[in-house]
């Protein structure tokens, strides 16, 4: 009994520890609207595209930049950020 307690007591700092970050994510996710990103885009020769972000957008439940070309990504594919 008390294993399991321990166990869903993890699990409930792990989930809240995970709402935490989405939170941080979505948060900071507004401040690249405007600014130049270069993207991970497999459909590209390169693999790679840049755009300005002109909307932040959820996409598979996660937040997403939309750019000026009308293509989404997640925010896991953006590789730099400036010039």
């Amino acid at each position: 009994m008390v294993a399991q307690l321990a166990s869903f007591s993890s699990l409930e700092q792990m989930t809240q520890m995970n709402t935490n970050m989405q939170t941080v994510l979505e948060n900071s996710s507004v401040n690249l609207i405007g600014q130049t990103v270069t993207v991970a885009d497999q459909s590209t020769q390169s693999g790679f595209t840049s755009g300005k972000v002109v909307g932040i957008v959820y996409y598979a439940n996660t937040p997403a930049v939309k750019l000026d070309n009308g293509q989404t990504y997640a925010l896991s594919a953006i590789q730099n950020v400036g010039q």
